[in-house]
């Protein structure tokens, strides 16, 4: 007994898996693209963003606002 999975379909007809399609092509050229096509100072200004998130998510985890909000 074989089973099928139901495909999704877009608005546009085409699977929502098609790699043909934008997000397929999207995710396609971010899977080959490598840390050497990706200029020096590109990844500099991210890893200086990446930082910068997680000391406001530190600040911010001190701040009263969340912790009332864990209490409910």
């Amino acid at each position: 007994m074989t089973s099928s999975t139901p495909t999704a379909v877009t608005a546009t007809g085409r699977p929502a898996t098609d790699p043909a399609g934008p997000t397929g092509r999207l995710a396609t050229w971010v899977a080959k693209t490598t840390l050497d096509d990706v200029p020096a100072s590109v990844r500099d200004r991210a890893k200086y963003l990446v930082l910068d998130g997680i000391g406001c998510a530190l600040v911010g985890a001190q701040l009263p606002g969340p912790a009332s909000a864990w209490r409910g």
